[in-house]
């Protein structure tokens, strides 16, 4: 999955979808990462005509969190990553689940007094 892909302001919606998504098909695995935008993608030139507005990476991270504290699978392997602001969360829920919301909690502390970063190439 992808966080960031719904656009700006619309994470938490995209993390609500996406839960009760996988909450109802339980995969095994999830692998997570935030959007990448290269400049000869589709989307980047959408995002140049103004049709879309990425997400930062704050937000994404946000996204992150709601997913997480929303997500019902017993066993769920769950790796995600943001290359950008280099946080990579890992485990196995619902096991894991306080140890990977809180070092999304602090990656949101560090990276929120931070000018906003997009994932961009």
């Amino acid at each position: 999955m992808m966080t960031g892909i719904a656009g700006a302001g619309r994470g938490l919606e995209n993390a609500e979808k996406t839960a009760e998504f996988f909450n109802r098909t339980k995969p095994g695995k999830v692998i997570n990462f935030s959007l990448f935008l290269h400049d000869k993608a589709p989307l980047y030139k959408e995002i140049q005509a103004g049709n879309f507005v990425p997400a930062d990476e704050v937000e994404n991270l946000k996204e992150e969190r709601r997913l997480l504290k929303l997500l019902e699978i017993d066993q769920l392997s769950y790796d995600g990553f943001h290359d950008f602001v280099e946080v990579r969360v890992r485990g196995i829920l619902p096991k894991d689940k306080e140890k990977m919301l809180a070092k999304v909690e602090e990656a949101i502390a560090v990276w929120s007094e931070k000018e906003p970063i997009y994932a961009w190439a």
